[in-house]
């Protein structure tokens, strides 16, 4: 109904409905509320789907239908359908109003044209309603509600003006007009693993002294930190004092490296402590 650039068509639909006597009055070509509710009837009477929208099936019946007036001359050819132009890649702002579209929901009568152009506009969205058909059933709820959700609007299946709006503002793509995904930040480079063995020291470990316990120098400092390196914990940090607790971790120490295990910190033990 009030589909522009159609005149000479509706001309014709309403001549061949007056043919038939279906009575659309006035032969205006200009497809108003009496002319629909001619095609209704006539669909109705066909066994047709009765939307009111004259499309390849409602013109066969029109024209295959015999009871043709004597003044008809001859049976008119069957008038092409317009081509609807192509969806393109980036939909235009519309050209209609959409702010005047009427409140849709579930189910509500008398709003098929409504109905398609929501199903139209979800299906370009990415939100899937299947076949245009005009009803606005559980499978096109459900996409409506997904559309609000993602616009953050309420998702309560009806269309209003705001998601009216939200539907002609949002550009194709999924939801949400689709925002170029922001890169990844740069994963941190892994930090590199300690060795599992620490590194040859520099100083010169064959001059050290032999040291036992209960000494305090700076070469049981030394030993201490060694030891605690190579995980024999001797229960806290360095204190230089050689006390019962780094006794019993270089008894461990020269035991795990066959070493005689006195305790005794001198030439040999020095050497396996720092080559280990």
């Amino acid at each position: 109904m009030y589909k522009s650039g159609v005149s000479e068509y509706v001309t014709k639909l309403q001549e061949r409905l007056n043919a038939l006597g279906y009575d659309c009055g006035e032969v205006d070509g200009i497809f108003g509320r009496g002319t629909r509710v001619q095609v209704v009837a006539f669909q109705e009477d066909q066994g047709l789907v009765a939307d009111g929208i004259v499309g390849t099936a409602t013109w066969a019946v029109l024209y295959a239908n015999q009871a043709e007036t004597p003044e008809e001359p001859e049976t008119p050819t069957e008038p092409e359908a317009p081509t609807e132009p192509e969806t393109p890649t980036e939909p235009e702002a519309p050209s209609e109003d959409y702010t005047s579209f009427p409140e849709i929901y579930m189910y509500k009568r008398g709003v098929t044209e409504y109905v398609k152009k929501l199903q139209e506009r979800l299906n370009i969205l990415g939100y899937d309603c299947g076949t245009v058909d005009g009803i606005f059933g559980a499978g096109t709820r459900t996409q409506v509600m997904a559309f609000q959700n993602d616009q953050g609007l309420t998702a309560d299946g009806i269309v209003g003006t705001a998601t009216w709006k939200a539907l002609y503002s949002t550009g194709v793509g999924g939801g949400d007009a689709q925002k170029p995904e922001e890169p990844a930040e740069p994963e941190t480079p892994a930090e590199p693993e300690a060795p599992a063995e620490p590194e040859t020291p520099t100083e010169d470990y064959t001059s050290f002294p032999e040291i036992y316990q209960y000494q305090s120098n700076q070469y049981v400092t030394k030993l201490q930190e060694r030891l605690n390196a190579l995980g024999y914990d001797i229960g806290c940090a360095p204190t230089g004092y050689f006390g019962s607790a780094t006794y019993q971790q270089v008894v461990a120490f020269q035991q795990a490296n066959g070493l005689v295990a006195d305790g005794i910190v001198g030439v040999a033990t020095w050497r396996a402590l720092y080559q280990a």
